[in-house]
C-alpha cells in the first residue's frame, strides 16, 4: 500500500494533506541539493579554465620574453634598458591578466554561495507555505466538523 492510500485511510483528507506536504518538503530539499552539486560542479569548472588560462598566459609570456631576449641579442644590444623594460612590461601584463582570471573567478565562486543560498532560502519558504496551508486545510476541516455537529 503506497503512503497516500495510507495516509488517505488513515486520517482522510487531512492525513492525505500532510503526507503530501511532506513528500513535497522532501522534493523541494532534493532540488535544493541538487541545485547545490550543480554549482559547485559548475564552480570547479571554472576554476580549472581558469588555471588553464593562467598557464597559458605563463607560456605565452615565455615565448614572447625569450623573442625579446633573443632580438636584443641578435641586435647586439643584450642586458640593455630596453630588453630589461620589455621583459618587465611583459611581466606586468601577464600578472595583471592573471590577477583579473583570479578575480573573475572569485566572482563565481560567490554567486554559486549566493545562488546555494538562494535555493536553501527556497526550500525554507515553502516548507512555511506547506505548513501555513496544512494548518488551514485542518482548522477547516475542524470548523466543518464543529459547524456540522452544531445544527
Amino acid at each position: 500500500m503506497s503512503g497516500a492510500v495510507a495516509a488517505t485511510l488513515l486520517g482522510g483528507p487531512v492525513g492525505l494533506a500532510v503526507y503530501e506536504a511532506e513528500e513535497a518538503k522532501k522534493d523541494a530539499r532534493r532540488a535544493a541539493r541538487a541545485t547545490e552539486r550543480a554549482n559547485k560542479i559548475q564552480t570547479a569548472q571554472g576554476q580549472i579554465q581558469d588555471i588553464n588560462r593562467r598557464r597559458q598566459n605563463i607560456r605565452e609570456e615565455r615565448v614572447r620574453k625569450a623573442q625579446i631576449l633573443q632580438a636584443s641579442q641578435n641586435l647586439g644590444v643584450a642586458g640593455g634598458s630596453g630588453e630589461a623594460g620589455a621583459t618587465g612590461a611583459l611581466s606586468t601584463l601577464t600578472s595583471a591578466r592573471n590577477a583579473a582570471i583570479r578575480g573573475g573567478q572569485s566572482a563565481a565562486i560567490s554567486i554559486s554561495e549566493l545562488r546555494n543560498e538562494a535555493a536553501r532560502a527556497m526550500v525554507r519558504s515553502q516548507e512555511h507555505q506547506f505548513t501555513s496551508d496544512l494548518g488551514f486545510q485542518i482548522s477547516g476541516q475542524a470548523f466543518s466538523a464543529f459547524a456540522g455537529g452544531a445544527g
